[in-house]
């Protein structure tokens, strides 16, 4: 019994293993980084001009993020929990930064093909 648990401890460390591979290694750099508050786009930075980038509403500063070396991260934000600033700087496409208190996420996108945007998939 202990040498099939043996194998399938195995077998499940590869296939994460190999999971883990493929979705790094075929993942796409993102071009954008795309700034949505209350679900509603506000602005839009191109990821190859390093900033420091600020969010503001009407009481002031809600964010400030940093774009360089085309990775976006949450250098401040007024919310107690500090959770976006912790987070990991992202680059890939559709990767988040989520601050849930102030409703800001930070959402990265791969650059625009008119053709194809607003379908999943394309066949011919």
């Amino acid at each position: 019994m202990k040498k099939f648990d043996l194998y399938l401890a195995g077998a499940m460390l590869f296939i994460a293993l190999v999971w883990f591979l493929i979705t790094n290694i075929f993942a796409t750099k993102g071009d954008y980084v795309a700034v949505y508050e209350n679900n509603t786009m506000i602005a839009e930075y191109p990821l190859n001009e390093d900033n420091i980038l600020t969010v503001e509403s009407t009481e002031g500063p809600v964010m400030v993020f940093e774009v360089k070396n085309r990775s976006v991260n949450v250098l401040e934000a007024s919310c107690k929990d500090k959770l976006c600033v912790h987070q990991k700087s992202i680059s890939k496409g559709e990767e988040t930064i989520c601050c849930l208190p102030n409703k800001i996420i930070l959402f990265i996108e791969n650059s625009k093909d008119s053709s194809t945007e607003n379908y999943d998939a394309v066949t011919r």
